[in-house]
This record gives C-alpha cells, structure tokens and sequence, in this order.
C-alpha cells in the first residue's frame, strides 16, 4: 500500500482535520477533509517536535495504490478538487465509488463540463455548492448527484425557498454549518438528507446519566494508567482482568513499525517491554475511554487530534510532552463522553498540577490546550492567521495522521 503521507517540507495544502457528515439516522456515511495551506512550505517546529508525516491532498489525489482506511476508515471521502485538477489529463487515483468530488463553480465552460462529465462516468459521486441559477450553474446541475447549501450563509427563513428550487432536479440536499441542534432539526425537517457542522462534530452534553452514563470505574482506570508511576506488575495486574486488551496489546506490539515486518511477541509481559510504559498509558487508557466514546460524531479522533497536538507543539516550546498530552485528553473529554465539562473535573482525581492544566488552563500547558482550541475553532473559517499559523498548521497535519493511524490500528486489533 503507498503511504497517504509525505515527508516535509511541504508545498501542498495539508490536511489538519476530518468532519462527518451524517444522515437522517445521525449515522457516518463519510468524512469531508479540511485542508489548510502554509505561506512558508519549510516551516520546522521549533526544539525537539519532530517532523512527522503528514496527509497531503497531493499524496491524495496522487498516489497510485491507494487505501483510505487509515483516512477515513470504511467511509466516503468528501474532498473538494480545484478545476486544474478535473482537466488534467492525469486519471485521480481515488476510488470512484467511494468519493465525493465537490466541483468549482466558477468558470464553467465546456471544457470544465467535458472533464466534470468524464468523471461521472467514471463514478465519483459529484458535488456543488448552492449558488446563483444561471446557465452554466445549471448546465453542472445537470450532471451533479448533491447539492451543499451552507447553513452559516442562507438565512432559515429562506431554507424553504432553497429547497424548492431544486425540486426540478434529480439531486438530493447536503446541509453543511449546522452548527446548533434547532439548526440540524429544521435542515432535516426541510427535505436535506445528509448534514455536517458543529451539532455533528459536537452534540450538545447532557448530565441525564439514562443518556450519558459516566463509566467512572473504567475512567478511573484509565486516568490511573495516564497519570501514576505504575510498574509493569501492577499495569499487567490491571490488564489481566480484561482479556480483549490483552488480544489488542498482542496484536500491536506484535506488528512492525510502519507496517513492516511482525515481531513475535510471546508474553503479556514482553508485550509491555516492548510497547514501553509511556506509549502502554496512553494505549490503555484510550482504548478504555474510546468504548465508551461516541463514535457517530467521530469524537475519539477530535480527541486524539487534540491530545497530540498539546505534544507536539510542548515538545517544541521546551514543555514536558507526556504531560501535556495527558492534560489535553483530559480536557476533551467531555467530548468523547458526552457529559459536561463539569462532570469531568468534579469526578476525575488525577493531582492538582493536572487539573489546573486540563480545566483551569493554568500555566504553559493550559495556553498550549487554549491554543489547540482555537485552532479547531478556526476550522472551515478564514478567519486571521496568528504568527504562528504555519507551525500550528504543520503539527496539526501531523497529529490528523497520527490519530487516524492509531485509531485504525486500535480498531483493527480489536477485530482480529
């Protein structure tokens, strides 16, 4: 398989983050990627945050032997191409049946329309923005299977008026930038099919523990692993109660780095050597946590992301990683279990210095989860760029191709 992923400097636009889009069901049918760009492409973390690989959407578009699985697991891609892109006499290595091509809207001529048609043939599923009926935008409507119309930009009272005026055409309805919940009702109930937006990413908590229950047992375990010096005895003690992470525990450290040759591990507890106490915190714990994650709303990648951008950029702004990583999982929680924040930090014990970090965000690494937050606030939006936009931007890629690898490769030893 070819990595999705390219070695910096990077000169392409990156991907940073994945949103779902769901159904009427609140069900995952697919993944629309969100891609940033750098002004300088040989922008390197400052101090020891190394350059890892990240997801470029030219290694996307690119590459020959192509598995999305580590992307965006057995879903669609949703990902916009640029008009250079469609007529080029290069073929897009992405599989068809599993694509959403969203198309440029400008510039519509015959040209454009021949590759737009070429590419329906060969069955992507085609994709537009809602926009002015004119001629041309209705010769692409002629060839499209969605329409996106963006909630943030068309005021609800006109939703109706939208809807109708696609009533003529055999499209269904894309509903992006629902961003409340009374915005993701009133989009279903006007005649959309598919959604995305914040309500998607982030479903209002609840305490009502018959809707979202605390697994506060397993929590505690999982906090206990992430923030004491345990010995190999007691976390090998603490495993032996759950026979299912031991199968995953085997299965990962049994396979290469990078996907190469398998080591044979024989043991529970050479299987602990060899994954090393940090990574074996984090794993556990994780693992823990994400069964209990809502995964329709792909909260466990939001939190992984989150969690390993606080340490890459505390590696590279002289702050201890492992602790940062650990102060910004906690402060995500709340999203990976659909409970409030203050719930989160009234039943969760993990020391003092660790609790003013993930919820006070006090001191170096509370900015550094302050940081993370706006830039997954800033997702989709063109707003202003801080000055440290491009380094941000670059460890943020970095963490996206992290956290969708590791996921896979969790939910893959959990079905072997």
């Amino acid at each position: 398989m070819t990595d999705l992923r390219s070695e910096a400097p990077v000169a392409a636009p990156v991907v940073v983050a994945r949103v779902p889009v769901v159904d009427t069901t609140r069900m995952i049918v697919g993944f629309e990627l969100v891609t940033r760009s750098m002004q300088d492409p040989d922008v390197q973390p400052a101090g020891d945050a190394r350059q890892e690989p990240v997801v470029t959407v030219s290694s996307l578009l690119g590459s020959v032997d192509l598995d999305l699985s580590a992307v965006v697991g057995d879903k669609l891609l949703f990902c916009t191409v640029d008009r250079a892109v469609l007529v080029s006499e290069s073929r897009l290595s992405l599989p068809p049946r599993r694509t959403v091509l969203q198309l440029p809207t400008t510039d519509v001529d015959a040209e454009l329309l021949a590759a737009v048609r070429a590419h329906q043939q060969a069955g992507f599923t085609l994709m537009v923005e809602h926009g002015e009926r004119t001629e041309k935008y209705d010769a692409l409507l002629a060839l499209v299977h969605l329409v996106k119309v963006d909630f943030a930009t068309v005021a609800p009272e006109d939703v109706l008026d939208v809807v109708a005026g696609y009533r003529d055409l055999p499209v269904r309805l894309v509903a992006s930038g629902c961003d409340t919940e009374a915005a993701l009702a009133w989009a279903q109930a006007s005649g959309f099919e598919l959604f995305g937006g914040r309500a998607v990413q982030v479903p209002e908590t609840s305490s009502d523990s018959a809707t979202a229950p605390l697994p506060l047992s397993q929590l505690q375990l999982g906090m206990e692993l992430l923030s004491q010096d345990l010995d190999f005895d007691r976390i090998e003690d603490v495993l032996r109660g759950d026979p299912a992470l031991i199968v995953q525990l085997l299965n990962m450290t049994s396979a290469g780095a990078g996907g190469g040759l398998r080591r044979q591990v024989r043991s529970l507890r050479e299987a602990l050597v060899v994954m090393g106490t940090a990574r074996l915190r984090q794993w556990a714990a994780l693992v823990i946590l994400s069964r209990h994650g809502q995964r329709e709303t792909d909260a466990l990648i939001t939190t992984l992301v989150r969690a390993r951008m606080c340490e890459l950029l505390a590696r590279s702004r002289g702050v201890d990683g492992p602790f940062a990583f650990t102060a910004g999982l906690l402060s995500a929680l709340h999203i990976l279990l659909g409970v409030p924040v203050a719930e989160i930090e009234e039943q969760i014990k993990v020391g003092e210095e660790l609790t003013d970090a993930a919820f006070g965000r006090h001191g170096a690494v509370g900015q550094l989860i302050n940081r993370v937050e706006a830039h997954e606030q800033s997702l989709g939006t063109a707003g202003p760029r801080g000055e440290d936009h491009d380094e941000v931007t670059l460890i943020a890629a970095m963490a996206f191709g992290w956290a969708t690898s590791y996921a896979d490769t969790m939910d893959t030893a959990a079905q072997s």
